[in-house]
């Protein structure tokens, strides 16, 4: 299936708030244009890829787009490189079950170590199209973060307060 990636006038009346300059707003179109974006808007790619295509020092992609995760345009996890366009889903909307079912696909793909697994299931489960046994597989994946979520912040509060409870 080919994937059209067309600018979304809402990308435009969002970028040109005069938050993001001529270059950032160029990474963000490459970001949404790569040929590693799929459908999800959730995608591997290395940040020395971006740096080597745009033709810009290391230095200075790092620096336009940690300005785009500082105004929340995505996420991007360090250790597994793997970046999730916060809005890609608004900017591209699922308008059918098909587009349901290849999200599904991709999904499968997160590695769900990576700090972007718990924000795309919380996306998920707001979007229409996706089957029955996919959106229950996502409830049950974001009931299993919310436990490990609940552990962890009791383990930190055990050891802030250094006492231990019998469990």
């Amino acid at each position: 299936m080919k994937l059209l990636k067309e600018i979304p006038a809402c990308f435009w009346a969002e970028s040109i708030s005069g938050i993001l300059n001529n270059d950032e707003k160029l990474l963000l179109i490459y970001l949404i244009s790569h040929p590693t974006t799929n459908r999800l808007g959730c995608f591997r790619l290395p940040s020395r890829y971006m740096a080597y295509d745009l033709k810009w020092p290391e230095e200075y992609a790092h620096n336009c787009f940690n300005k785009l995760i500082r105004f929340n345009y995505l996420v991007w996890d360090h250790f597994t490189e793997w970046t999730y366009l916060m809005d890609f889903l608004d900017w591209f909307p699922i308008k059918n079950s098909y587009q349901g079912k290849s999200i599904e696909h991709v999904f499968n793909e997160i590695p769900e170590d990576s700090i972007v697994f718990k924000l795309v299931v919380g996306h998920l489960l707001q979007i229409p199209y996706l089957d029955k046994v996919f959106r229950e597989r996502l409830i049950n994946c974001w009931q299993n973060i919310s436990k490990k979520e609940d552990k962890k912040s009791q383990h930190q509060t055990l050891c802030q307060c250094g006492e231990t409870i019998n469990a």
